[in-house]
């Protein structure tokens, strides 16, 4: 092999791994390092995907506590202290028979210990007693409802991480809002992957996948898999963001490009997407090359294989 033709192989996917990595591991980081200012509406929608917590600001209570708590129906009966329980009716004591055994007592000496100062509700239910019509099976305890969140809770908006508005695209993808005509578009996610607490784990994930890959790309370590979850991510946010929106408004050119006009700077988010999907896809089957963890770790050819040697020409035959 010629050495320009090995120095190419070998700078090739260099280049590519450090072109994804500085771009990707610039975008990650933003989305966890800065804040930026939500409105009022998208913190509360952030609430209710569970991305961010409630403002606990003291003058505007919280959602949790306008509902009212519910009695705990575990708890214990209170027992009264003697001091404070009232007097009873003086009831008549017990005759003993001649051979000392005390007579057995009425209901109405039954009902007077009942009353007394040093009746204890929970020793009197062990007592044999008819048994209650039960209504547990009947009624069922109700719960306290999930509380929805409005932009009222949050009048001065909140502080929130980039990566969040990822959740609020893949919720907005998944319930587009109607048309002029009334009509609901298509959805551009399942309707599953837009429920708390799914956009935001899925935000958290691709955050995390754009930092790490890049980090593994700069050393050239898992360098297939790195860029393969790069190459995911752009795919995603093309259908997203352009090709997804321009196929649901019905006006797209060649049935998935965005109609834009031949030199509207538009085109500029698309192309970089595209251009990084395209790298990322390249280096997946090209591999991260002779410099790099991969190639001392898992090995690659040590060697070019040799070609197989040119026939020999035929020599002609001759005419008897």
């Amino acid at each position: 092999m010629r050495t320009r033709d090995t120095i190419a192989l070998a700078l090739a996917p260099l280049s590519l791994r450090l072109m994804l990595a500085a771009i990707f591991l610039f975008a990650g980081l933003n989305k966890v390092i800065h804040t930026i200012d939500a409105s009022p509406e998208q913190a509360a929608q952030l609430a209710n995907l569970g991305a961010i917590s409630p403002s606990s600001s003291p003058s505007r209570p919280s959602p949790e506590s306008r509902v009212p708590p519910l009695p705990d129906p575990t708890a214990p009966t209170p027992i009264v202290p003697p001091g404070d329980a009232p007097t009873p009716p003086p009831t008549s004591t017990p005759t003993s028979t001649p051979t000392g055994t005390p007579e057995s007592t009425s209901p109405d000496s039954t009902r007077a210990d009942a009353a007394s100062p040093l009746h204890i509700p929970h020793l009197a239910r062990l007592q044999p007693t008819e048994p209650a019509p039960s209504t547990t099976a009947a009624t069922t305890t109700p719960t306290n409802p999930e509380p929805t969140y409005t932009p009222a809770d949050f009048p001065d908006g909140a502080k929130v991480k980039p990566g969040l508005m990822i959740a609020l695209g893949i919720h907005a993808a998944a319930h587009p809002a109607p048309g002029p005509d009334g009509s609901t578009p298509m959805p551009l996610a399942p309707e599953r992957l837009a429920q708390k607490p799914w956009p935001a784990v899925l935000a958290w994930a691709a955050t995390l996948t754009e930092i790490i890959a890049a980090a593994l790309l700069v050393i050239g370590l898992f360098t297939r898999l790195s860029a393969l979850g790069l190459a995911s991510i752009m795919a995603v946010a093309m259908w997203l963001t352009e090709i997804g929106p321009a196929i649901q408004g019905g006006t797209a050119q060649f049935g998935f490009l965005p109609n834009y006009a031949m030199m509207d700077p538009a085109w500029q988010h698309l192309m970089l997407q595209f251009s990084l999907f395209a790298s990322a896809v390249s280096l997946f089957f090209l591999g991260a090359g002779p410099a790099s963890l991969d190639a001392a770790i898992f090995g690659g050819p040590t060697s070019t294989p040799k070609s197989a040697p040119a026939p020999k020409p035929r020599k002609p035959l001759m005419d008897d």
